[in-house]
């Protein structure tokens, strides 16, 4: 039985309502969320959530945004200026991994179900990009400049960890620590000609 959320700030409540409404696809996927069923589910009226949202497509991408910045954000917590590429590899491929894992099912409905609008078509090239711009931001301090070069590599690194996260989830593999080996000596290979000591991995 869902419980009523209690007064709070605008933010605060957004964000419940968020969560709630992942909760609600993790158990009946995207085609049963509504802004009518989310407010029936928080026990609140149904302005509340369409003055928050608006639509079910607000809602859906809502969702989207709050993954792919909480995993960056994620990243970026755990790394510091001074780490080596070796470091801040393994933590982007375990983060990456981790988060894939918890919540990659879900992500997957919701970015399909945002596709079928017309406005979304252009998603997954719009993941791509935010996620090769995060990429060469994060490894900044390791290379020795920004390019169209280093923005490519980065988007083959999101594609290839994004993708053997998803495969390895799927087959349902056991060697956790494997997987994001493989991972990381991707990110090295791909890194590698756009360091600050050429040649030489740190």
């Amino acid at each position: 039985m869902a419980h009523p959320i209690s007064r709070m700030s605008k933010e605060n409540r957004r964000e419940q309502l968020l969560d709630l409404a992942f909760k609600m696809i993790q158990s009946e996927g995207t085609d049963a969320l509504t802004l009518t069923k989310l407010a029936e589910e928080a026990k609140l009226t149904k302005p509340i959530t369409y003055n928050h949202f608006q639509s079910k497509q607000n809602l859906l991408y809502a969702l989207y945004r709050r993954y792919d910045e909480q995993l960056i954000q994620r990243i970026e917590t755990a790394i510091s200026t001074s780490l080596s590429t070796n470091d801040t590899a393994q933590i982007i491929a375990q983060n990456y991994f981790q988060c894939v894992q918890d919540y990659g099912i879900e992500y997957e409905m919701i970015v399909s179900a945002l596709v079928a609008y017309p406005e979304h078509q252009s998603l997954r090239h719009d993941i791509r990009h935010y996620f090769a711009t995060a990429l060469m931001n994060l490894f900044q301090p390791n290379v020795q400049h920004h390019s169209a070069d280093l923005f490519y590599s980065c988007i083959a690194i999101w594609s290839a960890i994004e993708n053997i996260s998803l495969s390895y989830i799927a087959d349902n593999k056991k060697d956790q620590e494997h997987v994001i080996n493989i991972m990381v000596d991707i990110i090295h290979q791909l890194i590698l000609p756009f360091q600050k000591e050429a040649g030489h991995l740190e």
